[in-house]
């Protein structure tokens, strides 16, 4: 398993499959499967906090027509349920599913797209006044994040450090490394614990670059790092 330092902030969309607008038919059109970041947090202990990794089902179906279901990797019936315009997919979803709309003949032999656009922020591990080191409510997001990597297949962390103000610039810089330094080797644990081949854990320091306040004051939630997910290829 590789920990190294990157300079990465150009997003990324990863698609698999055969896009539906490719299929020629007027019925049914733009069928995808998106993976992104839930909207409420999974755990949230002090002001550390992870979010769940979701999937959606869409499909435009002019006639309103509502009899038709979606497999994935031949497994049967996936469970979905209603979440305004797109249906929430009921069971994790894996980088490298393969997923079918059925019963439709003309379909159902042809995967649909699995789209990710660009990294996933997870969340982020919070940090006392001046420390690097991890508090055990971090420790805990921290095993829920690699829990999450495992299950969506998502084997690339790229962890960015950040500060508040309330050092010099110089000094920041080099307490938001320790703290993603901390952040990617326990992270690298409970990878290992959980058995993952091939995962890849990167950091970048950024000190107090990203604070919103003045110079001198103190925001507790500029003393984190954040953790971005994404397929390394």
């Amino acid at each position: 398993m590789k920990i190294k330092t990157v300079y990465f902030a150009a997003a990324i969309t990863v698609a698999f499959g055969v896009p539906s607008a490719s299929f020629g038919y007027d019925f049914p059109t733009n069928m995808q499967v998106s993976m992104e970041r839930g909207p409420e947090p999974l755990y949230k202990l002090e002001s550390s906090v992870v979010y769940p990794i979701e999937s959606y089902f869409s499909v435009d179906m002019p006639n309103g027509e509502k009899d038709y279901v979606l497999e994935q990797n031949g497994d049967g019936v996936v469970p979905l349920v209603q979440e305004g315009d797109r249906l929430l997919i009921q069971r994790p979803v894996s980088i490298g599913d393969e997923f079918y709309f059925a019963p439709n003949a003309d379909t159902s032999t042809r995967p649909i797209r699995l789209v990710l656009s660009g990294p996933i922020n997870i969340g982020h591990i919070h940090f006392a006044p001046g420390s690097a080191k991890l508090s055990d409510s971090a420790r805990i997001v921290l095993s829920e994040i690699a829990n999450q990597m495992k299950t969506s297949g998502l084997n690339g962390a790229y962890l960015v450090g950040r500060t508040d103000r309330s050092g010099s610039a110089d000094a920041n810089l080099a307490l938001s490394e320790k703290r993603a330094i901390a952040v990617a080797k326990y992270l690298n644990r409970f990878l290992d614990d959980l058995g993952m081949v091939g995962a890849e854990i990167t950091y970048e320091s950024m000190g107090e670059y990203e604070s919103n306040m003045r110079e001198g004051s103190t925001n507790p939630f500029d003393r984190k790092v954040s953790v971005m997910l994404y397929p390394a290829m």
